[in-house]
C-alpha cells in the first residue's frame, strides 16, 4: 500500500511538472499616467472582461497566456485606450502610457524581455478609433 502512495505522489508531482513547463505565462505591466501624475482605479480590460484596475502608483500586472490579445483602459474621464499585443511565452513586457492632458493623444512607451522593438503589428487607438504606432525600445 506505501509503494502504491508513494508513486501516485511521483506521478502527480512528474504531471505537475510537466503542465507547468508546457504553460509558460507572459508578464503583462501596465502604468497610466495622465498630466504627469498615476492614475489610480483605471479599469483595465482583457477581451470583453475586466480583469482588474490600476493601483494608485498608475500600475496594474498580470500573467497572461501567450498570444494575440485586445487590452482596453478606461479612465475616470471615460476615455478609452486600446492596445493590441502580441505576447509570447515567458515574456515580461512594460508599456508605459503617458496622455499629457485630457486634448492630446497618449504616447505609448514599451519595453520587452524578447523583442529589441515592439513588433509591427503593435497598435493602440483611442475611443474615436484614432490609431497610433507602438514604438518602445
Amino acid at each position: 500500500m506505501r509503494g502504491r502512495i508513494g508513486l501516485s505522489l511521483l506521478v502527480l508531482l512528474w504531471s505537475a511538472t510537466v503542465v507547468a513547463q508546457a504553460t509558460n505565462p507572459a508578464l503583462l505591466s501596465l502604468y497610466f499616467f495622465q498630466e504627469g501624475l498615476p492614475q489610480r482605479d483605471v479599469s483595465v480590460r482583457i477581451g470583453a472582461i475586466e480583469v482588474g484596475k490600476t493601483n494608485e502608483f498608475g500600475a496594474f500586472h498580470a500573467w497572461m497566456e501567450p498570444g494575440d490579445h485586445t487590452i482596453s483602459l478606461r479612465n475616470a474621464n471615460g476615455d478609452i485606450q486600446r492596445l493590441e499585443v502580441e505576447l509570447l511565452e515567458g515574456e515580461r513586457i512594460r508599456y508605459i502610457i503617458a496622455q499629457p492632458d485630457v486634448a492630446q493623444p497618449p504616447s505609448y512607451d514599451v519595453d520587452s524581455s524578447l523583442k529589441a522593438t515592439a513588433d509591427a503589428d503593435d497598435t493602440a487607438s483611442d475611443e474615436a478609433g484614432v490609431t497610433a504606432k507602438v514604438t518602445g525600445t
